[in-house]
């Protein structure tokens, strides 16, 4: 399904001549470029997640899932259940992983910045916010092998794998009859 523009002879909207404009890109080209680009994101950052001590890559990759699930979202219609619900959970599920780690990341990374910041009159709060903070790295280790175990059942190549079958369920151009065709 091309995208047209209309081109008037002489100003008279009577006589509109449609010109396919194939420098647009399709439907499908899009929704693959999206989905690929996201994927490539996620792997990117997998090393640094499952080394632990890079809360940098913990924040890329949950950002890519949540882009992932938005792309994934959006082309849904284009898609026949048989794979896309199967990947979809998948992703939903790393997301999740990553989000709660992510969120002690963050609050870690505030409680640090608030300790730093105590004036003298406050010091005497220093010695609990530190023992929440001990709390919350511990709760963070749990997450890490919480996260771990995510990262071993979630094995890259796979995924890529699923992202590629599920995109082979895309019409390749716009020659072929797809979904949104109908």
């Amino acid at each position: 399904m091309a995208c047209h523009i209309y081109r008037t002879n002489f100003g008279y909207t009577s006589n509109m001549v449609p010109v396919v404009d194939n420098t647009v890109p399709q439907f499908s080209e899009i929704a693959r470029d999206s989905i690929n680009t996201f994927l490539k994101e996620i792997v990117k950052h997998w090393e640094g997640v499952r080394g632990g001590k890079d809360a940098d890559a913990v924040h890329d990759m949950r950002v890519a899932t949540r882009r992932l699930r938005a792309s994934l979202s959006v082309f849904q219609p284009a898609f026949p259940p048989r794979h896309f619900e199967k990947f979809e959970r998948k992703i939903a599920y790393l997301t999740d992983a990553l989000g709660e780690a992510r969120d002690t990341d963050v609050f870690l990374e505030f409680m640090n910045s608030h300790i730093e910041a105590l004036t003298l009159e406050q010091s005497n709060q220093e010695f609990g916010l530190k023992e929440f903070v001990k709390h919350l790295e511990k709760r963070r280790e749990a997450q890490q092998a919480d996260l771990l175990k995510t990262l071993r059942r979630l094995d890259p190549e796979e995924l890529q794998r699923d992202g590629e079958r599920l995109l082979n369920d895309l019409p390749k151009d716009s020659t072929e009859k797809g979904v949104l065709d109908a």
